[in-house]
């Protein structure tokens, strides 16, 4: 089963070096859903009329592009330790967008900031019978759900945070901050907002 959830793979190229990138089998996925809408659309797209503005192909096409920009978009974060260096390139099929480089002398720390979004309720415990077939009093209550977001930074001596990853995963998260950390020797802090 490919994760969605978790869209970020932390590997060790060799002993002085690690890379973080999102996860390929993610972007497979996406692949395969913009060609699989695409040939869908080549074979159905006989019965479509032309004529004035049609909102359905409009929002199919818009599939189409999202689907194609998210199987083609890469973000690659490199650590080298033998340079004392983290290196942050965009890429959208290939193509470089945007490189940055941090010198290790140059950060201070890692820092992982979750960002708490309220989102509904949800209905706590659901099936789970008490001693004696009862329901536990309160176990069908509702609660406000939690949704949270975990974006990884890096920061420089001068406080200035460097936007490296987001994930919805917090936990994913923390643990990749807490490797890179433990590579570079840079201490990881949490906030929470």
């Amino acid at each position: 089963m490919i994760s969605v959830r978790s869209r970020l793979s932390l590997r060790k190229v060799s002993e002085d070096s690690l890379r973080m990138q999102i996860s390929p089998w993610r972007r497979g996925l996406y692949g395969t859903i913009a060609l699989i809408l695409l040939a869908g659309l080549l074979i159905g797209g006989s019965d479509i009329p032309l004529t004035g503005i049609n909102a359905g192909l409009i929002f199919y096409l818009l599939m189409i592009v999202v689907s194609l920009a998210v199987a083609g978009w890469n973000t690659i974060t490199q650590v080298d330790r033998r340079r004392g260096i983290i290196a942050v390139s965009r890429r959208l099929f290939g193509v470089k967008i945007t490189q940055k480089e941090f010198l290790f002398p140059d950060l201070q720390e890692i820092l992982i900031r979750k960002i708490v979004l309220f989102g509904g309720f949800r209905q706590q415990g659901g099936t789970e019978y008490a001693r004696g077939g009862m329901l536990t009093p309160g176990r069908n209550a509702l609660s406000p759900r939690r949704k949270e977001l975990g974006k990884l930074y890096l920061i420089s001596k001068s406080q200035k945070p460097e936007f490296l990853e987001e994930s919805t995963d917090v936990a994913d998260l923390w643990s990749l901050g807490e490797s890179i950390s433990e590579f570079c020797g840079l201490p990881v802090r949490s906030e929470e907002i």
